[in-house]
């Protein structure tokens, strides 16, 4: 599970204020690697031990519709602080999943009819001043995600009592089919260094 105290190394971040319009990344607490990022503005802030929290409003996805209607819509969001996850109003869901609502633009306008559940409690280490800035941000979480999902295949698939459909023998076998799979995509080290991290 994703903690608080490893988002600290992605970026150094400043505090904002409310009102100010900046880029977000809204993510379920069931599942911190689904990151939908956004352009928000800044309704209220919650300061806390760690990191202050933003009570964020959502005016523009960076996502597609067709990529929010699969994956955005049916998990559950904080909507305030000091609150538990909740689900989207069914009357959202009805008019998505009917066809009323087709676009992104669309999908915000729904949201704010909503008057308890059109706002986001996100970290402030996932809220950036500039659209690089989520950008880059965005990158290296998902670098991160996708290295460990490779590294809990290697574990997965070359156990030595696992005899399945997927069994790789060893871990050398393991990288060599890796290397056919993303070794052209694989620039930032030499191969035998990006191999070690995993």
């Amino acid at each position: 599970m994703w903690s608080t105290k490893k988002k600290h190394k992605f970026i150094k971040h400043e505090l904002f204020n409310k009102g100010e319009k900046r880029y977000a990344l809204i993510s379920p607490s069931s599942d911190p690697r689904l990151l939908f990022p956004v352009k928000v503005i800044i309704k209220d802030i919650k300061f806390e031990e760690y990191n202050p929290k933003y009570l964020v409003k959502i005016i523009k996805f960076y996502d597609s519709f067709t990529y929010l209607k699969n994956n955005f819509l049916d998990i559950k969001f904080v909507w305030k602080f000091d609150a538990n996850p909740k689900p989207f109003n069914k009357d959202i869901l009805n008019a998505v999943y009917g066809g009323d609502v087709k676009t992104t633009e669309e999908l915000i306008n729904k949201l704010y009819e909503n008057s308890d559940r059109n706002c986001f409690v996100v970290d402030s280490v996932f809220v950036t001043q500039l659209y690089d800035q989520l950008e880059n941000l965005f990158i290296d979480l998902q670098d991160y995600f996708i290295e460990s999902s490779i590294k809990d295949l290697k574990f997965l698939t070359t156990r030595a009592f696992y005899k399945g459909q997927y069994s790789i023998q060893t871990h050398r076998a393991f990288f060599n089919r890796l290397r056919k799979f993303i070794g052209d995509l694989v620039t930032k080290w030499p191969w035998n260094s990006y191999i070690n991290k995993l």
